[in-house]
């Protein structure tokens, strides 16, 4: 099966980004789906089928392909038991990619004994660079398949994909802004109490920071104290005041020196002027005698 390509591209400063693109998935008995053959288009694809059609189940076959599927006897956990065969046979996917070096890759997984196969398709020909056991619940175990998928995929923890990249049914039912609640204790930090936890952190450092806070938008009240933010305003507003205050002293100063020097040119000149007066005064005495 081909999907339709729907047409519309990347724009803007995403466009040129590096991305993982999926060029092929196929699926045997994993679920509804006996044998599946998906190519995904170039652009954006869009799969329209009625309810019930396994279009969830192909998605969750393609995570299960790369990071692999528990072996949970319970059909209502997600896990071998849910996705097993319907039809007997064969149980088993295959996804060709194109990771963000360009370079095309195909992950081969047996879903019942999680054995992993990576071919690398070069021009010349295609290299098995991984062939290995992965089994996703394993604690103790580091599986070489794990290297190859940090370094090409960056996610290693299938968990972790299906709650943040992967958008399966029910995921656009909830608040869109909200992420899952393992997904948010990680985020805060592990031992953190939760999300609601940092949070609070964070409102806590805001309350040391500043008084104004219903002006942030964040549900949180205005203080009556005035905190760091408003002490250095005021800080500034004093400084300011004494630079105003020293630059009126300063245009003191510099109008006084001014009329010092219009003082001492006058005294000058008068002095000059006494001089002239005294010699004629002399002479006159002089001329009289």
């Amino acid at each position: 099966m081909t999907l339709r390509d729907d047409g519309p591209r990347l724009e803007g400063p995403l466009a040129d980004a590096p991305a993982l693109v999926y060029e092929r998935l196929r699926l045997q008995g994993f679920g509804r789906h006996r044998d599946l053959d998906v190519r995904f288009p170039a652009g954006l694809a869009v799969w329209t089928a009625p309810n019930e059609h396994g279009k969830t189940t192909a998605v969750l076959g393609l995570a299960a392909t790369l990071w692999g599927v528990p072996h949970r006897a319970d059909p209502a956990a997600p896990g071998w038991g849910r996705y097993r065969s319907w039809h007997g046979g064969p149980h088993r996917g295959a996804l060709t990619l194109k990771a963000t070096d360009g370079v095309r890759y195909t992950v081969e997984r047996a879903f019942d004994n999680h054995r992993v196969r990576v071919r690398r398709h070069d021009p010349d020909g295609d290299t098995l660079l991984v062939d290995t056991v992965h089994n996703p619940a394993a604690r103790l175990a580091v599986s070489p398949y794990e290297a190859w998928l940090r370094a090409t995929v960056g996610l290693v923890e299938g968990d972790l994909a299906m709650a943040t990249v992967v958008l399966a049914q029910g995921d656009l039912s909830g608040d869109p802004h909200r992420l899952g609640g393992d997904v948010q204790r990680l985020l805060s930090g592990a031992g953190a109490g939760g999300a609601a936890a940092a949070l609070e952190r964070l409102a806590d450092a805001l309350r040391e920071r500043t008084r104004d806070l219903r002006a942030l938008d964040l549900g949180l009240a205005d203080l009556r104290q005035p905190r760091r933010l408003q002490v250095l305003e005021s800080e500034a507003d004093e400084l300011l005041r004494r630079a105003e205050v020293g630059s009126g002293a300063a245009d003191g100063l510099e109008r006084a020196r001014s009329g010092l020097a219009d003082a001492d040119a006058a005294f000058e000149r008068a002095q000059r002027e006494a001089e002239r007066t005294r010699a004629a005064a002399e002479a006159r005495r002089a001329w009289t005698a």
